[in-house]
């Protein structure tokens, strides 16, 4: 759970919110599969918004950087 919440602070940053999303979400998993389910699911909510949150930032920035190049001539 603690990672789920430092994903939701950290989604901003190029890829450190990136991984700290993906390390909360499969730390989640494996400690819900082992019968701790209670802040393993809190944990695996808040990792997985920041996960989506830090995915449409990348993408976004991809755009930017695509289009600044298509329309810089």
């Amino acid at each position: 759970m603690v990672l789920g919440l430092l994903s939701l602070f950290i989604w901003p940053l190029p890829f450190g919110g990136l991984a700290i999303s993906i390390v909360g979400l499969a730390l989640g998993i494996i400690v819900s599969r082992r019968g701790k389910a209670g802040m393993a699911v809190a944990g695996i909510v808040l990792a997985s918004i920041g996960l989506l949150l830090a995915l449409a930032e990348l993408k976004f920035g991809v755009l930017d950087i695509i289009l600044r190049a298509y329309f810089a001539t």
